[in-house]
């Protein structure tokens, strides 16, 4: 009996440190990879990156003098983060907006991966802009601050899809929204 109870412990013990260790980028990687092909979104959507580092690593690139280095999954990017966007609630949407926002966080602009996941931001604020609003409302400033930049920052800031959600907050009186995006266009306007 106690070789039964000493037994089931380790299993929990094993099965918990499993479950709660860090992916590597490589699993990670290979993950993403079988679950498009397989078309298993819920577990595409646990591999898919949480940062905005990680999603660099995975479907970005990097630049120094001499060269542009491609992420691994760079050429996938497009098909994977519009493979994302399309939950179709198969995640639940606060979950799912907390993926898409803790990637947003502590950006910087990059061409290709990046504008495709910030387009598909804009189209999910469009649709979802009640989920979204009620989200955003329960971040901070710098939060907030972090999200507003990763929409409005790039080579052509504030186009006609960021006046009218400006428009938009500003009809359904989210002040404290507009308030933070004055600051981060003022911000991108400095920077740029």
């Amino acid at each position: 009996m106690n070789r039964i109870i000493f037994f089931n412990i380790l299993l929990v013990l094993f099965f918990s440190c499993s479950l709660n260790k860090k992916i590597s980028k490589t699993e990670r990687i290979v993950n993403l990879q079988q679950s498009y092909i397989e078309n298993d979104y819920l577990k595409f959507f646990h591999y898919f990156p949480n940062t905005f580092d990680s999603f660099v690593a995975i479907y970005g690139y990097v630049e120094n003098e001499e060269e542009t280095i491609l992420s691994f999954l760079y050429d996938d990017a497009y098909y994977h983060i519009e493979y994302l966007f399309e939950n179709n609630n198969r995640i639940d949407i606060n979950s799912f907006l907390e993926k898409i926002f803790y990637i947003t966080q502590h950006s910087y602009w990059q061409a290709d991966a990046y504008n495709y996941f910030k387009i598909n931001v804009e189209k999910l604020f469009d649709c979802r802009y009640d989920d979204f609003i009620d989200y955003l409302n329960s971040k901070t400033n710098k939060e907030l601050e972090d999200f507003w930049f990763f929409v409005l920052n790039g080579p052509h800031p504030i186009n006609n899809r960021h006046l009218n959600f400006i428009i938009r907050l500003q009809e359904d009186n989210q002040e404290r929204q507009i308030r933070i995006i004055e600051k981060v266009m003022n911000r991108i306007k400095t920077d740029a």
